[in-house]
């Protein structure tokens, strides 16, 4: 909910100013669901979903405020070393996603 919040309280000022861009950070899992992360999938949809709405309704009241997503690649960090599994393997970050 910090995003929403977050925009929430930064529309007033950009509409204020009478333009601006709200950015947020995402995730291509908001896009394209993987195996285990359902949760975390969910969460970055809804951050997608918030962020489409959002970018429709200023174009539509003819804000000139942009919307964009971030939405960074998997960084090799030390929680990959640290991750607990069963599966037998070394967990490790996605490759690289193409969305159409």
């Amino acid at each position: 909910m910090g995003q929403v919040y977050g925009a929430m309280a930064a529309l007033p000022h950009l509409k204020r100013e009478g333009r601006g861009a709200l950015i947020h950070v995402s995730s291509m899992e908001g896009r394209r669901s993987l195996p285990y992360q359902s949760a975390y999938s969910s969460a970055k949809h809804g951050v997608e979903g918030l962020l489409e709405a959002m970018r429709v309704e200023l174009i539509h009241e003819k804000w000139p405020i942009s919307v964009t997503s971030v939405k960074p690649a998997v960084i090799n960090t030390p929680f990959w070393n640290n991750g607990l599994t069963k599966l037998g393997v070394k967990p490790s970050g996605i490759p690289p996603l193409r969305v159409p």
